[in-house]
């Protein structure tokens, strides 16, 4: 890296000092470090390799940075390298007095090679690690290359491993269609052998399916693609999430025996069954569906006024609003001093509509405000 020069046009405040930094901000970030330590009582120290610190940048020049820890340790930086880690990620480009965490890559006799990516890269080891243990924690990863029986993917800056068993929701036809693609996957496991996470994304689809298919829409059409083809029907994929069961009665080409995995169809939702299945159609959807989802869209998180009262029985009062028939409990009527009757009009909150089982959950209208 060069012999270091001594800057003797700096103005010290401990005759102690030694600046080496020759640029025009020098005086400025000097300055900036004794502010930094000022009242600090440090105890120098020495360091190890894979030991990680807070360090603050005393200067550049075209080849290298120099910081200095808070144990008042010198750590040598590649300018270049470290250019290249920070241009990549977006961050904001090194200038003195910024303070950095950085790993030590060396040390020799009091020399230390530091580096801010593999700082970075640790702290997103660690992360992961907690991960393993979080039901919650999903990353976004792009897949970078084929690997034996799966893929190297990329996690901010950190290689993982994704089998193809966990890649998709649906056993993959081509692996190569795969590269570039961005997909959302959660963390299996770490495997000490290769210093590798396994990550995956049938694990994320699992997690947030229940809630997807909550948000799908029983009036819309969809598009997809067959995955698998069986005596009684076929399997389709769409969203990248989601498999529904198409079965024959329900096909609309009399010639769906042809149907080959990778054909792309269009389709509606018909039902959601118990475990989440989802059977479709390509028939349309029924009457009652579009009445179900029109009434969703319309009035859930709003008042419906003018309900009737269908029916009064001792666990709960019936509510017709328009063919959609939701349930009050007597408890709603007793906040109110309200006796309901058959045949009444009152308003009535919409809270929320399921439409796959039917149920509407509502509030008395007259305790909204």
């Amino acid at each position: 890296m060069g012999r270091l020069m001594e800057n003797t046009s700096i103005k010290k405040r401990d005759p102690k000092h030694k600046i080496y930094c020759q640029e025009e901000y020098a005086q400025e970030a000097y300055d900036k470090y004794c502010d930094f330590f000022e009242g600090k009582r440090i105890v120098p120290k020495d360091m190890v390799a894979g030991q990680t610190c807070s360090a603050v940048v005393i200067s550049i020049d075209a080849n290298r940075v120099i910081l200095q820890a808070e144990s008042t340790q010198s750590i040598l930086l590649d300018y270049q390298k470290e250019s290249k880690f920070l241009e990549k990620k977006g961050l904001a480009a090194l200038i003195p007095g910024m303070m950095l965490n950085v790993m030590i890559e060396s040390a020799k006799v009091g020399e230390y090679v530091g580096s801010i990516e593999q700082a970075y890269v640790l702290g997103i080891k660690k992360d992961l690690f907690k991960a393993m243990k979080d039901k919650n924690a999903a990353y976004e990863v792009t897949i970078k290359s084929v690997n034996d029986g799966g893929f190297i993917v990329d996690l901010a800056g950190v290689d993982c491993f994704m089998p193809g068993s966990l890649a998709a929701a649906n056993k993959i036809l081509n692996f190569e269609s795969m590269l570039g693609k961005k997909v959302y996957v959660m963390v299996e496991t770490y495997l000490d052998q290769s210093d590798m996470f396994v990550v995956s994304n049938k694990k994320y689809i699992q997690h947030i399916l229940p809630q997807k298919i909550k948000e799908l829409n029983l009036s819309k059409e969809y598009s997809g693609t067959i995955t698998g083809v069986m005596p009684y029907g076929c399997f389709v994929e769409w969203d990248e999430i989601f498999t529904g069961l198409l079965h024959e009665t329900e096909m609309a080409d009399a010639n769906w025996k042809e149907l080959k995995p990778g054909v792309f169809t269009t389709f509606w939702v018909k039902e959601i069954k118990e475990n989440n299945r989802v059977i479709l159609s390509q028939k349309g959807p029924s009457v009652e569906n579009k009445l179900w989802q029109e009434f969703k869209e319309k009035y859930e998180g709003e008042m419906f006024p003018d309900a009737m009262i269908k029916d009064v029985k001792p666990f709960g009062v019936f509510i017709d609003m328009k063919g959609i028939v939701g349930m009050l409990t007597p408890r709603e009527f007793k906040r109110t001093g309200i006796k309901p009757r058959e045949g009444e009009f009152l308003d009535v909150f919409v809270k929320q509509v399921d439409v796959y089982t039917r149920k509407v959950f509502l509030k008395n209208g007259s305790d909204e405000g």
